[in-house]
């Protein structure tokens, strides 16, 4: 049991780290965008929409940790941190 809990803090705690990264690489590419490349735009919104969804399956993830159901934790994250690096990894050069 307090191995399941560990492993769902890891967890979410690994989201809220991909979210803030994601939140800054918005905010380096964010002045750019204007004069940015038409894919580079793209890049932008697409991390823009995978920032929120990060957000609905974080808020899940806490709720459910909240409830002591690690198995939900799991499930909430399963890919969304790998998915968001992956999107925000794309804007930088």
């Amino acid at each position: 049991m307090r191995a399941d809990r560990a492993g769902a803090v890891r967890s979410v705690d690994a989201l809220e780290a991909a979210i803030a990264e994601a939140h800054a690489a918005v905010a380096s590419a964010s002045p750019h965008a204007a004069t940015a490349t038409r894919e580079a735009r793209l890049h932008l919104s697409e991390t823009r929409r995978a920032i929120v969804a990060a957000n609905v399956a974080l808020q899940k993830a806490r709720e459910a940790l909240g409830r002591e159901d690690y198995a939900a934790v799991r499930q909430a994250t399963l890919g969304v941190t790998e998915h968001l690096t992956g999107i925000f990894g794309k804007l930088r050069p």
